[in-house]
């Protein structure tokens, strides 16, 4: 709805304008009127109309003159100005100061309403050009915040530009203490549900932030899909601000999320900019070696809400110890696992965990990949994936393990969305070599990403080269825009890829393996243990946002299917 202004000296013509349109249906409102300039240019520095519509001759302001001074304050208000007077030098006046609008009295309904209309095509586009615009100056600015952070973590950049860059985004991170807190959020298992895994790792997320940033000085970092970093600056109140973040962090795993894997690292404070990139490499490391053997199944992990007590304390290593050294060593004492021998060497090998590189931290690099490469892109990729490994670190056994269990993870999750008839070959094809747990080596790992990304491309290539691929794919996503509806038919579904509801649900079963209701079941069962786990909603309002409105059949639907019954998967008893 757009505001509207009438100035104009005769009442007479006043409201006659105010009954000559429908102004609401035009998307109009007229807020306020005035007899001259001098009268209404108070009230439109208060109400700061869209439109201003002025008869050109009136006493003590003038038409003219009142739209010369709105121009200058608020020169996107549109004016139209009525007049009686067929004379050139007006409408060359009112030009001039930047009036577009310039009609002849007495004014029809039908000009009044179509210049209304022309007007509010023209405010519509405006806004929609500074919406724009505004979206465009609001990525930019997040990407150069992104980017100071990247510095910032990985020390690419001295100090001192460090601190022109956050000035100009207006970022206060000069202060007398420091200190970061990771946060690493995992699928515990790839399979069919680890999409809905990754949705609620996401929501987790982003209420952790919006909840974390009131606290004065905390910034985020999103460093890859899995980990989150936040920065804490602050002076003499380090210490309060810091176990404020603490407690809200710990705050968000208080129910039980027996899919997911969370591991939380704080360091202990520090007093300059320039060591925040060797204490966020510290804990990265540490989180992704913990997180290494659980992957390898080294020690076991059950989910328990974490406790401040529980959360790993982060130092720095002493001069005379190395990190890798300084971790394991921790690390041994806690699980009780490795056999520590002469010169801090272990059974685990754990030494070339330091500086890992991006690709290998975020799963969702070789997942893109695996979605949207090309055959003849596999070298360049795997080029660009292993190009920042280190000579040491190829020598950890632990490490290129490491990254032959992320490649394989990768490929399980990629080949279970793949048709069912597929799953057994490729399953063979992508299997790890025998040689990888005892003799793992660059050579070993770089034939096996060929060989695995050449055969899931392949398996991808033949799944959507199929006569009903673009109708199967375009039917599951009226699925997944249209689950939460109670009404919704198998006759709905295959009419909006046009194709009689028998012959539909034949192709749907030949190529997925699973009748239409078992996909929709398995879609609105998945939505429900997002809702179940990170809402308030009562059994009865999910139950019919995921399209059922029986909640008892709901009820019994979740348990057949997910063995266990709303209320205990909310409350985490498994």
């Amino acid at each position: 709805m757009f505001t509207v202004f009438i100035v104009e000296d005769e009442q007479l013509i006043r409201e006659g304008m105010l009954k000559l349109v429908e102004w609401h249906q035009l998307g109009f409102e007229v807020i306020g009127q005035a007899a001259d300039g001098e009268l209404a240019w108070p009230m439109i520095q208060d109400l700061q109309p869209d439109i201003v519509i002025t008869d050109i001759r009136m006493p003590f302001m003038d038409g003219l003159s009142l739209s010369r001074i709105i121009k200058q304050h608020y020169p996107n208000t549109k004016i139209i100005i009525l007049s009686g007077y067929d004379e050139f030098e007006y409408a060359q006046k009112a030009i001039n100061i930047g009036v577009e609008h310039y009609v002849l009295k007495p004014i029809t309904k039908a000009q009044l309403t179509e210049l209304l209309v022309k007007i509010r095509e023209e405010k519509l586009k405006m806004v929609e050009r500074e919406a724009s615009l505004a979206l465009l100056q609001q990525e930019a600015f997040n990407q150069k915040r992104r980017v100071f952070f990247e510095e910032l973590m990985t020390g690419s950049k001295e100090v001192f530009s460090l601190l022109e860059q956050a000035n100009h985004l207006q970022l206060d991170v000069l202060k007398d203490h420091y200190k970061l807190v990771l946060i690493m959020i995992q699928p515990k298992d790839p399979g069919v549900l680890a999409g809905f895994s990754w949705t609620i790792i996401e929501r987790i997320r982003q209420e952790m932030i919006e909840a974390l940033t009131l606290i004065p000085n905390l910034f985020e970092y999103k460093s890859s899909s899995e980990l989150t970093v936040f920065l804490l600056a602050a002076n003499e109140e380090i210490q309060a601000r810091s176990f404020e973040a603490e407690f809200k962090i710990l705050s968000f795993f208080e129910q039980e999320y027996d899919d997911l894997v969370f591991l939380i690292a704080t360091t202990n404070s520090f007093d300059r900019l320039s060591e925040v990139s060797e204490y966020y490499n510290i804990g990265r490391n540490r989180l992704l070696e913990q997180w290494w053997r659980i992957k390898s199944q080294q020690i076991s992990y059950s989910y328990n809400p974490p406790r401040i007590n529980s959360v790993l304390k982060i130092e720095k290593p002493t001069k005379d110890v190395g990190l890798a050294q300084a971790v394991l060593v921790d690390e041994t004492k806690v699980s009780g696992q490795g056999d520590t021998r002469a010169g801090g060497e272990t059974d685990l090998d754990y030494l070339s965990f330091e500086n890992i590189p991006l690709e290998w931290t975020d799963s969702k690099v070789l997942s893109e990949f695996l979605l949207e490469g090309r055959l003849e892109e596999i070298p360049a990729f795997i080029e660009r994936i292993l190009k920042d490994v280190s000579e040491t670190q190829w020598q950890s056994r632990a490490f290129v393990q490491y990254m032959f269990l992320s490649t394989y993870m990768a490929l399980q999750v990629f080949i279970q969305a793949l048709d069912h008839t597929l799953d057994d070959a490729l399953e063979q094809s992508i299997k790890l070599p025998l040689a990888f747990e005892h003799e793992p080596s660059k050579e070993l790992l770089v034939t096996y990403l060929k060989e695995a990304l050449k055969d899931a491309l392949v398996a991808r290539h033949q799944h959507r080269k199929s006569r009903y691929y673009d109708v199967i794919q375009e039917a599951s996503a009226y699925i997944y825009q249209h689950y939460g509806e109670v009404d919704l038919r198998l006759s709905d579904i295959a009419n909006s890829v046009n194709i009689s509801p028998a012959h539909f649900t034949t192709i749907f079963s030949q190529e997925t393996g699973k009748t239409v209701t078992e996909f929709m079941t398995e879609v609105r069962m998945g939505q429900a243990r997002i809702l179940l786990r990170t809402t308030n909603q009562t059994h009865y309002e999910i139950a019919l946002a995921v399209g059922y409105r029986d909640v008892s059949y709901f009820s019994r639907l979740f348990k057949r299917y997910h063995n266990v019954s709303p209320g205990n998967y909310r409350k985490g008893v498994i």
